[in-house]
């Protein structure tokens, strides 16, 4: 058996034949060259396996693992995960495109820092036609990204991620039951197995299309990512959410004014805010983590009045004011951005 790379990256797909090419050539052509790619198939039934068959057949890093039949993502990442020969494993999806250096950044970390469990980079978002079409900017630090993990999937997407494998595989590897936000119910198992580092570099583009998973499947996502953090909340409270404190927590942190429970959403919040200060020694991650919280209820507000729901949208941006002054003007300032990429797009 020749010599174990460094890197296994694991990308699975199902019927991936729009944009498998450009997905693997986006890692194929990575500067940090110390990678095997493996592609799971997941019981794909149109050409996806003679595109497979062609870059197998061309790059000897290209392995393939096929699937009888599809048996959902996190039973694909664990087949991947349980080939992987890498000390590092690299998420990738199978219609996502890895920038140049991504590797490179990510493996100078986790070689650097023997405490960093995940490498997480931002990401910016294509269409179909791969034109940009907006930025995610998440990168907090490590302490802060712990926090905000209790109420959302801070590290944004899944492909844009690299991660030690041992740990990855001491946690559990990916739970099957979760069908959809898989990526996040693991993530939450992974706080107090070392850092999570978020580079602010973008080193991942999302494409956004019809046929991805967190389109055709927003609803079920939506219905599991609250189960997780229903979860993870009562086990940092030591006692059981009720389902309006689970759906409180759910409505700010996913901007969702339909209903107005800001004052139970910020209690809970708050709740574990103090166990984070507590545990949190820079006054600075500190301050971070209040803006964060503070921008998310004031675009939660934001959104409730553009909606009519002008009570409810009282009642979010005063909590905002609450967490930190400039929540506020910091929503105003992505709102402004985000207008400005969709006139130049």
């Amino acid at each position: 058996m020749s010599v174990a790379p460094r890197v296994s990256v694991v990308m699975p797909v199902f019927n991936g034949e729009r944009f498998i090419a450009d997905a693997i050539e986006s890692v194929l052509a990575q500067d940090y060259a110390d990678f095997e790619l493996i592609i799971v198939d997941d019981g794909s039934t149109d050409a996806t396996p003679d595109i497979l068959w062609r870059y197998a057949a061309r790059d000897a890093r290209v392995v393939l693992v096929r699937c009888v039949e599809n048996g959902g993502i996190p039973r694909a990442l664990n087949l991947g995960i349980a080939h992987a020969r890498g000390i590092y494993i690299a998420r990738q999806d199978a219609d996502d495109l890895s920038m140049p250096g991504r590797f490179r950044k990510q493996v100078t970390v986790l070689d650097a820092d023997p405490d960093a469990t995940l490498v997480a980079m931002n990401y910016e978002i294509i269409d179909e036609r791969s034109q940009r079409v907006g930025a995610i900017r998440t990168a907090e630090p490590p302490e802060v990204v712990a926090y905000l993990l209790h109420f959302s999937n801070a590290i944004g997407g899944h492909s844009q991620v690299m991660y030690r494998a041992d740990r990855v595989r001491a946690a559990g590897g990916y739970d099957e039951a979760f069908p959809y936000s898989q990526d996040y119910e693991l993530w939450t198992r992974l706080i107090g197995r070392g850092r999570i580092v978020m580079l602010p570099e973008v080193g991942m583009r999302y494409r956004l299309h019809p046929g991805r998973v967190s389109v055709t499947h927003a609803s079920e996502q939506s219905t599991l990512s609250r189960a997780v953090t229903a979860r993870i909340l009562a086990q940092a409270l030591a006692r059981e959410l009720t389902d309006e404190e689970a759906l409180a927590i759910h409505g700010v942190w996913r901007h969702d004014p339909r209903s107005d429970r800001a004052a139970l959403a910020h209690r809970v919040t708050r709740e574990v805010y103090r166990r984070f200060r507590e545990q949190c020694r820079s006054r600075m991650h500190r301050l971070r983590a209040r803006l964060v919280v503070a921008t998310r209820f004031a675009t939660t507000g934001v959104k409730a009045a553009s909606r009519g729901r002008f009570l409810a949208a009282a009642h979010h941006l005063g909590y905002s004011l609450l967490w930190h002054p400039l929540g506020i003007v910091r929503t105003a300032g992505l709102l402004v951005r985000r207008l400005r990429g969709l006139q130049g797009t």
